[in-house]
């Protein structure tokens, strides 16, 4: 399949580096979203086939460095997603990611995502800016549920400074950023990811990796209702002795 993305370059020294939180033992990382409302259900699968999209251009256009996440939407889901925010973070928080870790590991087990309800509600269906604003959101915390930390370079999508403010800027993905996805897909969880001196640092626009726009949903290749059959079941257990962190 060939993919085609919006790319630009930025601006990066040799030690350019992202924090990491822990990684996924499992390639696969199952999504609970919310079904309603609709619309923002459709935002956040959009932005996970984005990052999904972005991790196969990297590998086949930059670097054939090995093995990539999936985000598949299922109920057998170890990512939960929520359009509410708990009280202790609403106060300076639009999006927040709690972590379960197996013992004495980085291994991410589970994680647990809020994402602002004042943008995340049926009310905003029809506000653009409200749906712009929403997608970017969506990706942020998806890097998070990856276990990306923050890139403070006023444009990743991995910063999480004054986003209401770039709500008009291009939802980037960088190659920082998915450089330390497939660092983490290959087994490796160091405190921080640099990227190499031969790899230039690009931004891809993540809405050109969305087929159909992000106001249209492409069907994840698993999904799962009460009435349905969810295809695959392989499912990461043994959720005891978790420690927890909370990154917003």
């Amino acid at each position: 399949m060939l993919l085609l993305a919006s790319v630009c370059f930025v601006s990066a020294s040799p030690s350019e580096s992202i924090p990491i939180f822990g990684r996924h033992s499992s390639l696969t990382i199952r999504l609970q979203i919310p079904r309603t409302p609709v619309w923002a259900h459709d935002i956040v699968l959009n932005a996970s086939i984005a990052w999904n999209q972005a991790q196969l251009w990297f590998e086949r256009a930059i670097s054939p460095i090995g093995p990539t996440y999936m985000f598949i939407e299922s109920n057998e889901a170890s990512a939960i997603i929520s359009f509410r925010m708990p009280i202790a973070y609403a106060g300076f928080a639009v999006g927040w990611t709690n972590y379960d870790y197996a013992p004495s590991s980085r291994d991410i087990i589970s994680t647990q995502t809020f994402l602002d309800p004042h943008v995340f509600n049926s009310s905003q269906e029809g506000n653009s800016t409200a749906r712009d604003y929403a997608f970017r959101l969506a990706l942020h915390e998806l890097g998070r549920i990856l276990g990306l930390g923050s890139v403070f370079d006023g444009r990743d999508i991995m910063d999480p400074r004054n986003t209401p403010g770039r709500v008009d800027q291009a939802p980037s993905l960088s190659t920082l950023d998915l450089y330390a996805t497939h660092i983490l897909a290959g087994g490796n969880a160091p405190l921080f990811v640099t990227l190499p001196n031969n790899i230039q640092n690009q931004a891809i626009d993540a809405r050109t990796l969305v087929a159909t726009g992000v106001s249209a949903p492409i069907p994840a290749p698993e999904f799962g209702t009460s009435f349905g059959t969810i295809i695959v079941l392989t499912f990461i257990g043994g959720l005891l002795s978790h420690r927890r962190r909370a990154q917003n």
